[in-house]
């Protein structure tokens, strides 16, 4: 999401930032980077200028095969518009046209690479929607987004990132009876519904826990009898 806008090169790496194209070149041109003496080598010191003519001067650990001395002039070619100045370096936030950072604008590339970008039936993507936009405070939401995601440190993520020894046993913390699955940790198991019955009580409505939280939060959605309760049941 971020570039390098380039003003005298003395701060910008050549090989591994990214400030020329839309990739890094060392991703572009991985060969000449592995035979490259000057992997972290800033941009201007591998540029000098002669009577306006700007030529790169690249060392090489060995000799270049022909087909090698190619892929350097394809470099070459690329840089052909590369041009310095007096100023310094700087970053550019390249979802902005003029390279300016915003929360909001962060706020829409995470929303589409998260919700949108991401395979999700259409329902379930329609109820992460409604999810980032509830007045709920930023960590609940994040912790809802994981929740949705099975990304919760229940005991089988924790035995498989190794926190948890592989043969402590998989029974939920709270009943310690079912097998500890996010959905019975946070909806089915008998603590969890003491906790869901009373938040149906304070609210007035009657619902059968569902399956899932994805149709739990449809379910509180259509549940709420304005536009202002259904803000407020996307709240809880």
């Amino acid at each position: 999401m971020f570039s390098r806008s380039i003003g005298n090169g003395a701060s910008t790496c050549f090989w591994s930032d990214l400030w020329i194209g839309d990739s890094l070149l060392y991703v572009k041109f991985p060969r000449l980077f592995s035979l490259s003496l000057q992997k972290e080598a800033k941009v201007r010191e591998l540029v000098s200028v002669e009577g306006g003519k700007y030529n790169w001067n690249f060392i090489w650990r060995r000799r270049l095969f022909i087909w090698e001395e190619e892929s350097v002039a394809q470099l070459v070619t690329f840089l052909a518009n590369v041009r310095l100045s007096m100023a310094e370096d700087k970053w550019r936030w390249v979802v902005d046209a003029e390279g300016s950072f915003s929360v909001k604008s962060a706020y829409d590339v995470f929303f589409k690479e998260i919700v949108i970008g991401t395979n999700l039936p259409f329902f379930e993507a329609n109820i992460f929607s409604n999810i980032w936009e509830s007045p709920a405070p930023s960590k609940v939401v994040a912790f809802s987004w994981q929740l949705l995601h099975d990304r919760v440190p229940r005991k089988e993520n924790l035995r498989l990132r190794g926190v948890l020894p592989r043969n402590s046993d998989g029974f939920c913390v709270g009943c310690g009876v079912i097998c500890e699955s996010t959905f019975h940790l946070f909806l089915h198991c008998k603590v969890a519904l003491v906790v869901w019955y009373e938040i149906f009580k304070w609210l007035g409505v009657v619902i059968v826990i569902p399956a899932n939280l994805f149709v739990l939060f449809d379910c509180l959605s259509e549940a709420a009898k304005s536009k202002k309760s259904r803000k407020g049941f996307r709240l809880v």
